[in-house]
């Protein structure tokens, strides 16, 4: 499929827009709260990441299928889940999404701006595909806004994924800020739950000290093996697209550092 790229016109998105494409946030834990509503949780619980909320703000559960296909009819749940942390405003995702129709993509960012921007681009994306009926629309695609392990520990614990992708993430150079990176011992704890036997990890980074961070984060977990990132991988094609990120990182001569993990059978017997 021809991928097809839309500029974004309007900064408003409407509310059935959002509701189009964005799966409602379920659970945030005390950390996740704070920073997405900038105020303290009441709770004694320390305001840090996998910090649990008081019972009161226990009374959710996880998604199910069914709950899922309601609120999005059009969406087909029964493919292989690819999920993209940190996807920012989904220029990657939305070419992902273009070229491969059997798979569903999901980005997840906390970020509200960015997941706004992104759903704008898609919503414009269809509509022109729509008029020029050139092409069917992209169903396949939908985004989320919270935390990687709120994602992946409380509201869709049930849904095994099969590939997961963490692209360019902040590198947060700072030693008391690398408790913020997305790749973490926590993370790669939940996501060893999260995936489907053989399941796929893959990040890229312009920055030589964030790759060999993930190279040591992850290796410290065994159920994870070392891959090649090449056109043997089922993500390889992905990253034939690329963004504008990309682009310009190119144009200065950076270099782009890869790392690939398949998520081995043992891991599942620990």
């Amino acid at each position: 499929m021809k991928v097809v790229s839309c500029r974004l016109k309007s900064k408003v998105i409407p509310k059935q827009t959002l509701k189009e494409y964005l799966i409602p946030t379920r659970y945030h834990s005390a950390f996740a709260y704070q920073n997405v509503y900038q105020k303290p949780l009441k709770t004694t619980a320390p305001a840090e990441q996998g910090a649990t909320l008081p019972v009161q703000q226990q009374q959710y559960k996880p998604y199910t299928k069914t709950q899922l296909a309601d609120l999005f009819p059009a969406v087909n749940f029964s493919l292989p889940w690819v999920i993209e942390f940190g996807t920012g405003t989904g220029e990657f995702l939305i070419a992902a999404a273009q070229q491969h129709p059997n798979k569903l993509f999901i980005g997840v960012d906390v970020a509200r701006p960015c997941i706004e921007r992104a759903i704008a681009k898609i919503a414009s994306l269809n509509l022109k595909l729509q008029h020029e009926n050139k092409e069917p629309r992209v169903t396949n695609l939908l985004f989320y806004n919270g935390f990687a392990l709120d994602f992946l520990q409380a509201d869709f614990i049930h849904f095994p994924l099969t590939e997961v992708l963490v692209n360019f993430p902040d590198p947060w150079p700072k030693k008391r800020h690398h408790k913020r990176r997305i790749i973490s011992t926590p993370f790669i704890t939940a996501l060893t739950q999260a995936l489907v036997e053989g399941g796929l990890l893959i990040t890229v980074t312009d920055v030589a000290a964030l790759y060999e961070y993930h190279l040591e984060i992850i290796a410290i977990n065994r159920a994870w093996t070392a891959l090649s990132f090449d056109k043997n991988l089922p993500a390889y094609d992905y990253y034939r697209f690329c963004s504008r990120y990309e682009q310009k990182n190119l144009a200065q001569t950076k270099q782009f550092f890869y790392t690939a993990h398949r998520l081995t059978a043992l891991s599942k017997k620990l």
